[in-house]
């Protein structure tokens, strides 16, 4: 008996850690997740606030928080869409042509 006793609690424990990994595991995939979204997030507040600079003639100011938009969201091709507009009103046409090519 205490043979079989010994085997059902080291099932039980490797039940147990098993768990406990899938767990943290999914936690670390998670805590990822969230911190992709929080900086696409973060990119379309600031890239409001850039259109908004931009609207009020802050041309230089937009750009290069758009920049910094792009670089924490890459996928979302509207950053670059608003910097060649920008470089657009400033009749900066190669660097306009730069933004739109990427």
């Amino acid at each position: 008996m205490g043979k079989y006793l010994y085997i059902y609690i080291k099932l039980i424990e490797s039940s147990f850690m098993h768990r406990r990994i899938v767990i943290l595991t999914m936690l670390f995939f998670l805590s990822i997740s969230s911190q992709a979204q929080d900086k696409k997030q973060k990119a379309r507040e600031d890239g409001t606030q850039a259109v908004k600079l931009a609207d009020e003639g802050k041309l230089d100011e937009a750009i290069v928080i758009l920049t910094e938009c792009h670089k924490l969201d890459p996928e979302t091709m509207d950053y670059m869409y608003e910097i060649g507009y920008c470089h657009y009103h400033k009749k900066d046409y190669a660097r306009q042509q730069s933004a739109l090519m990427k």
